[in-house]
C-alpha cells in the first residue's frame, strides 16, 4: 500500500471517529443516557456507571469515545426497551412482525449483524430484562432467540464508526411513545415462539406443601444457582453458563432466566435439551430424583427454621 493510500485511510478513519464523537454528543445533548462500549467485547469503556442514575457526564463519555461503540441504557434513565432477535430470523422475526401488525408503528427497527432489534419508547414504565423465547437443540451460544432488554441492560445502537448495524424503520430521534399495553402484547407474542418449556418434575401433590411465612419461604426461588450447583462440582462460566464436573472445556448447561437448560447427557436424573426448575435440579443432584426424600428434607428445614425462630423469640 502506498504512502498516499495510508494517509487517505488514516484521514477516513479520523473522519469516522469524528462523526462517531459528534453522534455521541448529539445523543447526549438530546437527553439520552449513553455508555461507551469496547468494540472488541461489548463491555463498558468506563470504570463506573449506574443504571439508576445519574447518567454519565459528557467529559467521562468524551474521554472514552476513542474506538468505542455507543450503547443506550434501557428501562430507567432512558424510557426505551428493546426486543432482541438473535437467531433463526426466518422462524421468528418475520412471522413476529406479520403478527404484530400496527403495534410496530412508531417503533424503531434495526438490522444487526446477527439479527434484529425492535426499539420501543414507553415513558413512565419500568420493566426488567426477560428471556422471552428459547431455541431447542442448538449450540449454547444460540439458546436465546428473543429477549427483552429492560432495566439493568444496555443495547448497542447504530453509529457512524461501525457499519454492521442500520435502521430499517425510524431511529432513536424519531421513536413515538407507546403504552405499556403495547409492550406487554409484543412480549406475549414473542413468548409464543418459545421452543423450550421448564420441565416440572415435581410429582402430584407437591403443591400441597405449604412453605408458610417462615425463613424458608420461597426457599427455591431465593436459592442461588451457585448454592445448588457448585457443591456438586459445577463450574460457573460467563453469562449464566455452566460446565459439569469432569468436563474441561465447553458448556454443559445454562441458567438464563432462572431455568436450568441442559446440553449434556451425562447428568443422572436429568434429560438433555430440557429446561428444569431449581427444585428439580436440587432434587436430582441431592436425592437422585427421589422427590419424597426431597420433600422430607424441605419439611426438616422448615422445622429447624421454625425451632430457631421460636428459640430466638423466647430468648428475648
Amino acid at each position: 500500500m502506498s504512502t498516499d493510500s495510508i494517509d487517505q485511510l488514516d484521514t477516513n478513519c479520523k473522519s469516522l471517529e469524528k462523526q462517531n464523537w459528534e453522534f455521541a454528543w448529539k445523543l447526549w445533548e438530546a437527553g439520552w443516557a449513553i455508555l461507551p462500549i469496547h468494540a472488541r467485547d461489548k463491555t463498558p469503556n468506563v470504570s463506573t456507571y449506574n443504571h439508576s442514575g445519574p447518567r454519565l457526564h459528557w467529559p467521562n463519555i468524551r474521554n472514552a469515545m476513542c474506538d468505542s461503540r455507543i450503547a443506550i441504557l434501557c428501562g430507567y434513565l432512558n424510557p426505551v426497551y428493546v426486543l432482541d432477535f438473535d437467531h433463526q430470523q426466518e422462524r421468528s422475526f418475520v412471522p413476529f412482525c406479520k403478527q404484530a401488525g400496527d403495534r410496530l408503528k412508531g417503533c424503531g427497527i434495526e438490522k444487526t449483524r446477527k439479527g434484529f432489534h425492535i426499539w420501543l419508547r414507553v415513558p413512565n414504565h419500568i420493566v426488567r430484562h426477560e428471556v422471552l423465547s428459547r431455541n431447542a437443540n442448538v449450540p449454547a451460544n444460540e439458546l436465546v432467540n428473543i429477549e427483552l432488554l429492560g432495566f439493568n441492560k444496555y443495547c448497542l445502537c447504530p453509529s457512524p464508526l461501525f457499519s454492521d448495524r442500520k435502521w430499517l424503520q425510524r431511529d432513536l430521534f424519531s421513536l413515538q411513545d407507546k403504552n405499556p399495553g403495547d409492550l406487554l402484547a409484543l412480549c406475549d407474542l414473542a413468548k409464543t415462539f418459545n421452543q423450550v418449556q421448564v420441565k416440572k418434575k415435581e410429582p402430584k401433590g407437591s403443591s400441597e406443601i405449604d412453605f408458610g411465612s417462615d425463613p424458608i419461604s420461597n426457599f427455591f426461588m431465593r436459592m442461588s444457582w451457585n448454592s445448588i450447583l457448585e457443591p456438586h462440582g459445577w463450574v460457573e462460566l460467563s453469562d449464566n453458563h455452566w460446565r459439569r464436573p469432569g468436563k474441561y472445556k465447553g458448556v454443559s448447561a445454562s441458567t438464563l432466566d432462572q431455568v436450568f437448560y441442559l446440553f449434556s447427557s451425562s447428568v443422572p436424573g436429568l434429560e438433555p435439551s430440557q429446561g428444569y426448575s431449581k427444585f428439580a435440579v436440587w432434587t436430582a443432584l441431592n436425592f437422585e430424583g427421589d422427590y419424597p426424600a426431597a420433600f422430607a428434607e424441605v419439611n426438616r428445614l422448615k422445622s429447624v427454621a421454625l425451632e430457631e425462630k421460636l428459640n430466638s423469640f423466647f430468648r428475648k
